[in-house]
């Protein structure tokens, strides 16, 4: 029982950690504050997280008492400000909110193209031959997991360069498909609307071909 209860403590400091870190973290990129201040702040944010973290971890949890917490903490954090500092604050918390907006409208935008591109994908199944459904299942099988870009980054020379042969047998697989379906391919790409950049991510050029890629996409998809 004992060791339960110093898991359970330990765990929750880590929780009170992480969320002070992040805070603080967040809050230094904005403004620039003294030790003075970064310690008293610092101070304040960690006697929140753990009131947070102990309404989380109850049975019963109270989000309204959490909004009150939280309100108190951001209170505490501007009693503790200069004035410029209160107004970089604000002009950072406007631009948060626009960038927010403008990610909903984007997403909004990108899930909206994903349908048109997923019915047009329903539709060509109709012309292909059973032959060719079998080697795109073939190909379906052989992709690898989805990774984040840091794990990407993070994965060996081997694991590299067996996702490089993996990718190149799927287009194996897929390029007498292509052959045989280039014309209605082609009017496919050209009938959808402009995929919408991400906010978040700047614009790049892909490697490669772009329209092999769209083919591969686009017979890939489920």
């Amino acid at each position: 029982m004992l060791l339960i209860i110093c898991q359970a403590v330990i765990a929750q400091t880590k929780s009170v950690d992480k969320i002070t870190t992040r805070k603080m973290e967040k809050l230094e990129s904005t403004i620039t504050m003294t030790d003075t201040q970064k310690a008293s702040i610092e101070s304040v944010v960690r006697q929140s997280a753990y009131k947070v973290v102990a309404l989380r971890d109850s049975t019963a949890q109270d989000k309204k008492e959490i909004g009150k917490i939280r309100k108190e903490e951001r209170a505490q954090i501007r009693e503790l400000l200069t004035e410029e500092q209160r107004d970089q604050l604000k002009d950072a918390k406007q631009v948060q909110r626009k960038n927010r907006e403008g990610q909903l409208k984007n997403n909004k935008e990108r899930g909206t193209h994903r349908e048109v591109l997923r019915a047009k994908r329903l539709e060509f199944d109709k012309i292909l031959s059973e032959e060719e459904k079998s080697k795109i299942e073939e190909a379906r099988a052989l992709l690898p997991e989805r990774s984040h870009k840091k794990e990407h980054v993070e994965l060996t020379e081997a694991q590299k360069e067996e996702r490089k042969t993996i990718r190149k047998t799927i287009a194996i697989l897929l390029q007498p498909i292509i052959e045989n379906h280039k014309t209605e391919l082609d009017a496919i790409k050209a009938e959808l609307p402009a995929k919408p950049a991400r906010a978040d991510k700047p614009a790049t050029d892909r490697k490669g071909n772009r329209a092999e890629y769209f083919y591969h996409r686009f017979l890939l998809m489920k």
